[in-house]
């Protein structure tokens, strides 16, 4: 596989699809209420994209087989801490769909942080620029809708950013050399084991409720839109730094918002609205002076 590039622009088109991917698997993991438990969620949403995607490499004759499986499995244990915390916090309902995203989303402030150390990356000023205004867009909506919410939740929503972010930069270093659907796949599957028997012990302690047809239908839209916004995120960190990508990411925030209020009829103050729009501004400050540096190196 050909080493990641620096086409910003092509890179926030991937990122804002998988923003719309992401956004419509947390509107699933919403709708699915109180009715299947977060670990619950968070097992069939690695087995169904597993399933998907080992049919998917069997059909095109591809193997699984990666050169960094240490960083695979990294990139497995925060991603999955990271859904569990996320889900846990639109669960537990303190705050709503757009609150939990948000709190998520303080993810590219440790990405832009670890990716210097990790990656070796070193940010611009213009994306230190675009952490600070996301970081102020996030700190906006975080004061209205959470008033309410207790310090576990809000604790649980930054840890699920915290993880995040580990998982951005191991999928960063993964997407160097590695295809995209392999590396999703192999994650779904690590998913799958890691969750199998904290599900079992669940189980045994009370037994789940038979997901009726919604239910079902719910939870393989949340599988459906996480599977393929994972896909999408992995081919955009293969062409920007993993800052740039997780910045831009933060139009899932507008996403999840309008979601919010559309579907669930939520009516979030005119501070989420102003932190929403800054969160997006926030993608554009970041991608604009790296695209027109791309533009000019192409010429």
């Amino acid at each position: 596989m050909a080493g990641p590039s620096d086409r910003p622009l092509l890179a926030l088109a991937f990122s804002l699809a998988a923003s719309l991917g992401f956004a419509g698997m947390g509107v699933c993991v919403r709708a699915l209420g109180p009715s299947v438990g977060s670990f619950e969620a968070v097992f069939v949403r690695g087995l169904l994209g597993a399933v998907t995607g080992v049919a998917i490499h069997l059909a095109l004759g591809r193997s699984l087989r990666i050169t960094a499986p240490g960083v695979m499995v990294l990139r497995t244990i925060a991603g999955t801490l990271s859904l569990c915390c996320y889900y846990g916090t639109i669960k537990r309902g303190a705050g709503a769909l757009a609150t939990a995203n948000l709190l998520l989303k303080t993810a590219p402030v440790w990405v832009a942080l670890g990716a210097s150390f990790l990656l070796g990356e070193r940010a611009s000023g213009r994306t230190w620029i675009a952490l600070a205004v996301g970081l102020a867009g996030a700190v906006i909506v975080l004061v209205g809708p959470t008033q309410s919410a207790d310090r576990g939740v809000v604790a649980l929503g930054l840890c699920s950013g915290v993880c995040a972010a580990g998982a951005y930069l191991a999928v960063r270093r993964l997407a160097a050399s590695e295809d995209p659907l392999t590396v999703v796949t192999l994650f779904s599957i690590g998913v799958a084991v890691f969750m199998a028997p904290v599900v079992l012990v669940e189980a045994l302690r009370a037994p789940p409720r038979v997901p009726g047809a919604r239910e079902l239908l719910l939870l393989a839209g949340v599988s459906a839109c996480g599977t393929v916004a994972q896909v999408l995120m992995t081919h955009a960190y293969r062409h920007s730094k993993a800052a740039i990508v997780a910045v831009s990411g933060l139009a899932e925030v507008a996403f999840t918002v309008v979601a919010a209020i559309a579907i669930f009829g939520e009516r979030p103050g005119p501070w989420t609205f102003v932190g929403g729009g800054l969160a997006v501004l926030a993608g554009v400050v970041a991608t604009w002076p790296q695209a027109s540096a791309a533009s000019t190196a192409e010429e």
